[in-house]
């Protein structure tokens, strides 16, 4: 059943950046990185829902 009206509370964790394992870099990077990964935390009064977009 949908509760309408009911709050919904949000939480975003952001990991930090890791460094990749790449010989090919640019000239001017001494090194690269991967984007930071996040994830978001949706919650309601009863139920949950985690958002880990790829």
């Amino acid at each position: 059943m949908i509760t309408r009206g009911a709050p919904l509370s949000w939480s975003v964790h952001t990991a930090p950046s890791i460094p990749t394992e790449i010989s090919d870099l640019p000239p001017d990077l001494p090194r690269r990185m991967w984007s930071p990964i996040t994830a978001t935390l949706i919650t309601g009064e009863r139920d949950a829902v985690l958002v880990d977009a790829c």
